[in-house]
């Protein structure tokens, strides 16, 4: 399963902060943040924790 989950969020993630980048600099910041604090998550093994914090279309593909 954690093969899965970090390809899938570095995915969401790369998608989110380029979206973002295109035309707000404010809401970059702000993904890149909330990226690095999710990450610190998975990296510290606590994958519940880190399946609440994702966003609702993660939730949906992978169960917790």
């Amino acid at each position: 399963m954690k093969k899965f989950i970090i390809p899938l969020m570095s995915v969401i993630i790369v998608n989110t902060i380029v979206c973002a980048s295109s035309s707000n600099p404010e809401a970059e910041t702000a993904a890149v943040a909330v990226a690095k604090d999710w990450l610190t998550l998975v990296d510290s093994e606590r994958y519940g924790e880190s399946w609440d914090e994702a966003a609702q279309y993660f939730k949906t593909a992978v169960p917790r």
